[in-house]
């Protein structure tokens, strides 16, 4: 079922020139993704984290947005009222330091190549 779609608006110039860049170099490889670790020396109360980000996505429209460009005579961006957050979870503690950092770039680089799908929001996921 797909969630209704209360807001759309049409793309700044800004955003359409980024919408064309990204459908057209669709596999350049992540140019425009931004990646963020960190290193957290506490455990990590997963369910919460993820409850923040789900409440960061629901009270930021920007995040609940997603791109139409085909079928439309111009782009637009349209704003769901709900976003489900990706979220996959890996528990790497066996691993010395050495091949978890060896991991965890092997996996940011997979991640950066997979891209998002412009016409779903939300155009992020957490990695934990």
């Amino acid at each position: 079922m797909t969630p209704p779609v209360p807001d759309t608006y049409d793309l700044s110039p800004t955003q359409a020139g980024m919408l064309y860049h990204a459908v057209r170099d669709s596999g350049a490889g992540g140019i425009d993704i931004e990646q963020v670790t960190m290193t957290l020396h506490e455990a990590l109360d997963e369910p919460a984290f993820v409850r923040a980000w789900a409440e960061v996505i629901a009270r930021h429209t920007i995040l609940r947005t997603a791109f139409r460009w085909e079928g439309v005579e111009q782009p637009q961006q349209q704003v769901a009222e709900h976003a489900e957050l990706p979220v996959t979870s890996v528990d790497w503690r066996e691993l010395d330091l050495t091949a978890g950092q060896q991991r965890l770039a092997q996996q940011a680089h997979s991640e950066r190549h997979l891209g998002f799908d412009l016409t779903k929001a939300p155009a992020m996921r957490l990695f934990i």
